[in-house]
C-alpha cells in the first residue's frame, strides 16, 4: 500500500489556512447533508466550549478537504477536554473519502495521538485513527513501535494484530508479543485484512484471535520467538499461560524439554500450570528429577501438584512407592494431600491403610483430599471408616462424607452415624459395592424425589450454611445502590419503592449473623474499589462479637468499583476458611486482576491444595465467574432479581 506523508508544517497549513481565507473558501451545504460549513464554523467561533457537539459531525459529514480545514480551524476555539474529544471523534466520518482527505485526517490524528494536550485526548485520537481503516496502518505501526504510553501501544497493536502476525517477518511477530493485549471481549476492529474476514474475527474473543495467530506462526523462526518470549522472566503470566497452551499439543521431546524449563519460573502459577500439563506427556518420565525440588516450593498448590505428578509418573518405581508411603506422614499438609492422590494411584496393600489413615488427618484439607480419593477408589473396606467419620467430622466435611457413603453404597441412611452402623452390622459382610453407574442412578432418583438426606441449618439467600469456618464476601460497589428488581444496571426494570440491593444484602447477612451458633468461626469481607474486613482472620462467634459484626455490616455503604479478586484472595489467605459465600452484582472492574478467566485459574490453583467450597449469589444478572467458581468447588450458584 502506498504511504504518503505530509510534513507536519504542511499539514497545519493545509488544514487550517489563514483565518480570513478560510471563510472565503468554505463551501455551502453539500449534497450529502451536514449543514452549511460556514455557518457551523461561525457557531463554533461564537459558542466555543458551549457549542453543541453535533456541529462537529455536521462539518465532517461533508467529507472533503475543505470541511477538514474547517474542522481543524474550529479546534482553535476550544479548550474544554470533553468538547475537544467530541471534535476528534468527528474525524471518523472521513473514513472512505478521497485519498488526499483521508491521508490528511490520518496524519492529524496520528500526530494528536502522540502529542495532544491534555494527554487524555491521545486515546480518543488513537481510537478515531483506527476507525479510518487501512489508511492508518503505517501510522498505527509507528504508535506500536515508539509511543511512550504502553496503553496506547496496546490499543494500536490489538487493531494491527492480524496484519502484523501474518506479515511473515520477525519484527511483526515481536510487536504482537510485546504489545498486544489478551482481552476477553469481542467486537474489535482488525485492520489490514479483507472486510469480510475482519467481521468474522470480530465475533471471537480477542484472546482467541491472538492465540490462533501465534499458533499459526509457531514453527521455525516464529516458534523460536514464541519460546523465547515464553521463557523470558518479564513476560506477564497470562502471556506465558497462553504460549504454553500453544506448545503443549506438540508431542516431541524438544517441546517437553522446553516446557520443563518453566518449572523453575519465578511465578508459581506458571509452575503449577506446567505441572498439570506435563504429566500427560509420554516422554516426561525421564525428567522426573526436576520434580523433587518442587516439594520445597513456597507455594502450597505447587507442592501438592509436584507430589501428584510424581505419583502419576513413577507409580511403577519401587523406590518412589516407598517414598510415597513416607510422604503420607510428611509435616506439610500440602505434601500429605499430594500423597493421598499418589497412594490412591498405587493401590498397593501397603498404600491403602496409609490413605485410610489420612481420613482422620488433623488438617481438614488433607481429610477432604483423602475423602475424594477414597470415593473414587470405591473399596468396600472404606465404608466402615467413612461411617465413623460421619460421627466426628466437621460441619463443612460431614455432608461430603454423607455423599461419599451414598455414592459408594447406592443407599441413603441419613446423616446419623448410628443408622449407618446398624445397617453395616446387619449387611456389611455380604454387601457388594455397586458400580458407579448404579450408585449414580440411585442418587439421581433420590434427588428427583427430593429425598436426599440433610440437616436443617441457616440459609444465605437459600443456600444452606454447612460450615463452622465460614467467610462471607459481599460486593458493595456503586451498583449495589440500584433497587432490587433491576436487571443489570437498568433501573426501569425494578418495581417502585423496592429496597436497594445493598439494603437487601445487609439484611440477609445480618439475619445469618444473628443465627450463627456461638463458637462458629466466621469473617465478613466487603469489597468495592478497596477491600474492608471485619478481621484479618476468622473470629469466634460470641455475644460481643455478634454485636460487633452487626455494627460492622450496618456501617457499610455502596460506592466505588468492583475489586473482587483481592477480596477472594484475602479470604483464601486464612488457612482456617473452608467455605465462602460470595455475593456480587457485576463483573470485576478493579484490583490486581479483572480478567475473569485469570481469576478462575488463580482460584483453581489456590483451591487445589485447600478444597474450599464457594457458594455464589449473583444479583440482577448472571455471572460467568460466580458460576465457574461454584462449579469448580462444588458449591451452589444462585441468581436473585
Amino acid at each position: 500500500m502506498r504511504e504518503r506523508r505530509f510534513p507536519m508544517a504542511t499539514v497545519l497549513l493545509l488544514l487550517r489556512g489563514l483565518v480570513l481565507a478560510a471563510f472565503a473558501v468554505l463551501p455551502g451545504a453539500a449534497p450529502d447533508g451536514g449543514g452549511d460549513v460556514r455557518e457551523l464554523l461561525v457557531r463554533i467561533a461564537r459558542d466555543r466550549d458551549g457549542v453543541d457537539p453535533s456541529v462537529f459531525e455536521g462539518i465532517a459529514a461533508h467529507g472533503d478537504l475543505d470541511s477538514l480545514r474547517a474542522l481543524l480551524r474550529g479546534l482553535d476555539y476550544l479548550k474544554d477536554e470533553r468538547v475537544l474529544a467530541a471534535a476528534y471523534r468527528a474525524f471518523r466520518l472521513y473514513a472512505g473519502r478521497d485519498e488526499e482527505t483521508v491521508e490528511a485526517a490520518v496524519e492529524f490524528l496520528a500526530d494528536a495521538a502522540e502529542k495532544a494536550k491534555p494527554v487524555s485526548l491521545r486515546p480518543v485520537a488513537l481510537e478515531t485513527l483506527i476507525l479510518l481503516g487501512d489508511a492508518a496502518l503505517r501510522p498505527l505501526e509507528r504508535v506500536v513501535k515508539r509511543h511512550e504510553d504502553p496503553a496506547l501501544r496496546r490499543t494500536a497493536a490489538d487493531a494491527l494484530a492480524v496484519w502484523l502476525a501474518r506479515r511473515g517477518d520477525a519484527e511483526g511477530l515481536e510487536l504482537v508479543l510485546a504489545n498486544a493485549s489478551l482481552r476477553l471481549d469481542a467486537g474489535l476492529l482488525y485492520l489490514g485484512i479483507p472486510a469480510a474476514e475482519a467481521r468474522g474475527l470480530a465475533q471471537k474473543a480477542h484472546r482467541d484471535v491472538v492465540r490462533d495467530l501465534l499458533a499459526a506462526r509457531a514453527g521455525g523462526e516464529g516458534g523460536e520467538l514464541l519460546a523465547k518470549h515464553m521463557l523470558a522472566p518479564d513476560t506477564p503470566r497470562e502471556w506465558k499461560l497462553l504460549l504454553i497452551g500453544i506448545f503443549v499439543p506438540r508431542p516431541d521431546p524438544a517441546t517437553t524439554e522446553l516446557l520443563a524449563k518453566l518449572l523453575t519460573d519465578d511465578d508459581s502459577a506458571v509452575v503449577y500450570h506446567v505441572l498439570d500439563l506435563l504429566v500427560e506427556r509420554d516422554d516426561w518420565r525421564e525428567a522426573c528429577d526436576k520434580l523433587s525440588p518442587l516439594i520445597r516450593n513456597p507455594d502450597r498448590a505447587v507442592r501438592r501438584a509436584a507430589v501428584v505428578a510424581m505419583g502419576r509418573l513413577l507409580v511403577t518405581d519401587a523406590k518412589w512407592r516407598e517414598e510415597a508411603l513416607a510422604l503420607g506422614a510428611h509435616r506439610d499438609p500440602a505434601v500429605r494431600m499430594g500423597a493421598a492422590s499418589a497412594l490412591a494411584r498405587m493401590r498397593t496393600v501397603e498404600a491403602i491403610p496409609v490413605l485410610h489413615g489420612l481420613l482422620a488427618d488433623n488438617d481438614w484439607s488433607v481429610r477432604a483430599e483423602a475423602l475424594q480419593q477414597v470415593t473414587e477408589l470405591r473399596r468396600k473396606d472404606s465404608i466402615p471408616l467413612l461411617i465413623e467419620r460421619l460421627a466426628v467430622e466437621t460441619p463443612r466435611l460431614r455432608p461430603d462424607v454423607h455423599a461419599a457413603l451414598r455414592i459408594l453404597t447406592g443407599y441413603d441412611h441419613g446423616t446419623l452415624a448410628g443408622t449407618w452402623r446398624q445397617w453395616w452390622a446387619a449387611e456389611g459382610e455380604a454387601f457388594a459395592v455397586p458400580s458407579y453407574a448404579e450408585a449414580a442412578a440411585a442418587e439421581d432418583a433420590r434427588r428427583q424425589a427430593g429425598t436426599v438426606g440433610g440437616t436443617k441449618s441457616e440459609h444465605f439467600y437459600g443456600v444452606q450454611i454447612q460450615s463452622e469456618r465460614v467467610c462471607f464476601i459481599l460486593d458493595i460497589s456503586g451498583s449495589m445502590e440500584l433497587p432490587m428488581g433491576s436487571r443489570g444496571d437498568d433501573v426501569t426494570s425494578s418495581r417502585p419503592g423496592a429496597p436497594t440491593r445493598m439494603e437487601t444484602a445487609k439484611k440477609e447477612l445480618s439475619k445469618v449473623l444473628r443465627a450463627l451458633p456461638d463458637d462458629t468461626l466466621f469473617n465478613v469481607i466487603f469489597f468495592e474499589s478497596r477491600v474492608v474486613a471485619l478481621s484479618e482472620t476468622l473470629e469466634r462467634m460470641s455475644r460481643g462479637m455478634r454485636q460487633r459484626s452487626l455494627r460492622f455490616v450496618d456501617e457499610q455503604f455502596a460506592m466505588g468499583s468492583t475489586a473482587l479478586y483481592p477480596a477472594i484472595q484475602l479470604a483464601f489467605s486464612d488457612p482456617l476458611v473452608d467455605t465462602i459465600y460470595l455475593l456480587s452484582d457485576g463483573a470485576p472492574t478493579a484490583g490486581e486482576i479483572t480478567d475473569i478467566a485469570v481469576i478462575r485459574e488463580e482460584v483453581k490453583r489456590w483451591n487445589s491444595a485447600r478444597h474450599v467450597r464457594i457458594h455464589g449469589v449473583t444479583v440482577g444478572q448472571d455471572s460467568d465467574l460466580l458460576r465457574w467458581l461454584t462449579a469448580d468447588t462444588g458449591g451452589r450458584y444462585v441468581r436473585i432479581d
